[in-house]
């Protein structure tokens, strides 16, 4: 499974998020593919903030 997670930060160290900003989360996509549109449309909408950051992360399917 995949998803995005980012933000809209501080800085460009992107280590804070900007105050009253929560973390965005979007996700489970089954194929990084679908991760990668999500991602595409997320930062295509921030584009013009430096401070916004994304990225596609793997995480383990959790049996129920």
């Amino acid at each position: 499974m995949f998803h995005v997670k980012g933000g809209i930060y501080t800085d460009m160290s992107f280590t804070r998020l900007e105050p009253g900003q929560a973390p965005v989360e979007l996700g489970p996509f089954r194929s990084y593919d679908e991760a990668h549109v999500a991602w595409r449309d997320i930062a295509a909408r921030t584009l013009d903030i430096c401070t916004a950051k994304y990225w596609i992360v793997e995480t383990e399917e959790v049996a129920g």
